[in-house]
C-alpha cells in the first residue's frame, strides 16, 4: 500500500528540516508560467524564499519520494508576492525501492493517469453531463494535478506536481483508529463516480485495455502481490504465535493459503464482465484526504487496473475500518456505494442492472472473492499494523471474523477442486 501523495505539511520551516528543491527553480518557473499562462521568462522562482519541508506520509512507503514545497516567485521581474503550495512527488532514492518501482511502471501508471485517464474521464462527464449536473457535483474527487511527466534533470523518471490539499484545510484519515462512518461513506462515493465514468467510457467507446494499455494488467500485478504477501506472511505467522495457541488453526490456513497465493490473486484480478472497469487498487485510508466540505479525494494512482470494482470496496472496508464499524456498518456502506454506484452511471446512461444485468445480489457475490484478496493485500502490507495496540487487536478480529465467514477455506476448497 502506497501512502497519501498530496497530504504533505509545510507548516514547520525550520533550517534544520528544509530540504534540497527536487527540481531545479528554472523548470519550476515554467511549470508555474504554464499554469498562469505567462511565457516562460516571465516567471522566476525566488530561490530564498522557497522551501522545501519532508512530506508527512507513511514511513512504510516505498513507491516514491514526496516533498512538499512552497514556492514562492515574481511575474515581470516584481518583487515576489506570489506563491504556490504544492507537494512534489518523485521516484525513491532507496535502490531496491526504486528498482521495484521502475519493473512494475508505478510511476509511469501514475503519469498516465492524471495526463490522459483523468482528461478522458472528465471529458466524457462533460459531453453527457447537463451544466447543472457538473456543478451540482463538482470536480472528480483526484488532487489537482500542475504537471506530470519528465523530471526537470532530464533523466529518465518521472516526477508529478500536485496541490498541496493540507493547504486547503484537507485533512488525512487516521489509520490507527480507522474511518469514521462518515469518512468511509464520502470515500465510497468518490470511488464510485469513478467506477461509473470509467464504466460508461468503456461502454461507449470501447475496451479501457486497448484505450488505456498502461493499466496494471493481471499478469504483472499478480507477481507484485505475490511478492508482498511472500514478504508479509512470515512476520504475520510470528505475530499470531505470539499470541497464543489459539491461533493455531488460523496459522495453518494461512500457510495454506500462501502455497497458492498466485493461483488466488491471478483469478481474482480478473475481471468479471461486463463489470469490468478502472479500479484504484490501493483504496485505503491512508490514501485518502477529506474537506470540510463533505468532499473526499483519491490519491496516489500508480496502481490503477482493469479489475473488479469490489476489490476496491473490499479493500477499503477490510484494511481501513476499525472493528465495530467495519462488523456494524459494511453491509449499509456497501449499499451506499451500489446507490452511488448506479445513479451515477444512470446519469451517464448507463444501466446496470437494467442494461448490464448486475444486481446488488452480484456485487455481494463479488464481494466475498474480493474480500479474500484484500485480506491478502494487507498481509503483504502487515507492518504497518504491527507495533500498535489498535491495529494489531483490528488485525486479530479481522482474521477471526474471515476465517468463521469460511472466506479462506472456500478459496482453498475451490482451487483443490
Amino acid at each position: 500500500m502506497s501512502s497519501a501523495a498530496a497530504s504533505a505539511a509545510t507548516d514547520d520551516d525550520d533550517e534544520h528540516q528544509r530540504q534540497p528543491l527536487p527540481a531545479d527553480p528554472d523548470w519550476l518557473s515554467g511549470v508555474i508560467s504554464r499554469l498562469i499562462g505567462r511565457p516562460r521568462d516571465a516567471v522566476t522562482v525566488i530561490c530564498d524564499r522557497t522551501i522545501t519541508t519532508p512530506a508527512v506520509s507513511d514511513p512504510h512507503n516505498v513507491l516514491s519520494s514526496i516533498v512538499a514545497v512552497h514556492i514562492v516567485y515574481a511575474v515581470d521581474g516584481i518583487p515576489g508576492t506570489d506563491s504556490l503550495d504544492v507537494v512534489i512527488k518523485s521516484l525513491p532514492q532507496e535502490p531496491y525501492s526504486r528498482a521495484f518501482v521502475l519493473e512494475a511502471q508505478f510511476d509511469y501508471r501514475e503519469v498516465h493517469f492524471y495526463n490522459t485517464v483523468l482528461s478522458e474521464l472528465r471529458n466524457l462527464e462533460e459531453d453527457v453531463l447537463p451544466n447543472h449536473n457538473r456543478s451540482a457535483i463538482g470536480d472528480m474527487p483526484v488532487a489537482k494535478c500542475y504537471f506530470a511527466g519528465m523530471s526537470a534533470s532530464g533523466k529518465d523518471e518521472s516526477m508529478l506536481v500536485l496541490e498541496n490539499l493540507s493547504k486547503r484545510g484537507y485533512t488525512a484519515a487516521n489509520f490507527s483508529t480507522g474511518l469514521t462512518y462518515t469518512e468511509a461513506k464520502l470515500a465510497l462515493r468518490s470511488i464510485a463516480r469513478i467506477h461509473a465514468t470509467s464504466l460508461a467510457l468503456k461502454l461507449k467507446h470501447g475496451q479501457l485495455t486497448e484505450r488505456w494499455p498502461f493499466l496494471f494488467q493481471t499478469s504483472r500485478a499478480t507477481l507484485s502481490y505475490q511478492a508482498l504477501v511472500e514478504r508479509g506472511m512470515p512476520q504475520l505467522h510470528v505475530f499470531l504465535r505470539s499470541k497464543g495457541p489459539q491461533y493455531d488453526t488460523l496459522i495453518n490456513t494461512l500457510r495454506s493459503l500462501c502455497r497458492v497465493t498466485k493461483q488466488i490473486i491471478g483469478s481474482l484480478m480478473i475481471p468479471k464482465e461486463p463489470m469490468g472497469l478502472m479500479t484504484h487498487t490501493d483504496f485505503w485510508c491512508n490514501n485518502l484526504m477529506f474537506g470540510e466540505q463533505d468532499q473526499c479525494v483519491i490519491l496516489d494512482w500508480q496502481m490503477i487496473s482493469y479489475s473488479r470494482p469490489t476489490n476496491d470496496v473490499a479493500l477499503l472496508l477490510v484494511s481501513s475500518l476499525s472493528t465495530e464499524t467495519r462488523r456494524n456498518h459494511s453491509n449499509e456502506l456497501v449499499d451506499i456505494y451500489w446507490k452511488a454506484l448506479t445513479t451515477h452511471a444512470s446519469k451517464l446512461g448507463v444501466d446496470i442492472e437494467g442494461q448490464l444485468e448486475y444486481s446488488r445480489y452480484d456485487l455481494d457475490e463479488d464481494m466475498k472473492e474480493s474480500k479474500l484478496l484484500a485480506v491478502l493485500l494487507c498481509i503483504g502490507s502487515v507492518d504497518v499494523a504491527l507495533g500498535n495496540e489498535e491495529t494489531e487487536q483490528r488485525l486479530l478480529d479481522l482474521l477471526t471474523d474471515l476465517q468463521a465467514e469460511e472466506i479462506f477455506n472456500r478459496h482453498l476448497t475451490e482451487i483443490s477442486a
